[in-house]
């Protein structure tokens, strides 16, 4: 139930913030937008649910985290 909320939330405000606020000039041009939007989206943009804060600004994020797992022995793990 939660998930199928996000995306829907994301639905909403990529139609509100998104498609609603610009004309496109081409298919290409909507697809550059876009990838720019979602970057914004995800990256600088203020989320509620970590606190209103932008993700890039909150560390071990997906791709960027700063703890790498040690290779893995079975020698140490019996």
């Amino acid at each position: 139930m939660t998930k199928h909320r996000s995306i829907e939330r994301f639905n909403r405000t990529l139609a509100d913030e998104f498609l609603y606020n610009y004309k496109f000039r081409s298919e290409s041009d909507r697809r550059r937008r876009l990838q720019t939007w979602v970057h914004n989206y995800n990256l600088h943009r203020h989320h509620t649910a970590i606190n209103g804060t932008p993700a890039s600004r909150v560390n071990n994020l997906y791709e960027h985290y700063t703890y790498e797992v040690p290779p893995f022995s079975w020698r140490h793990a019996l």
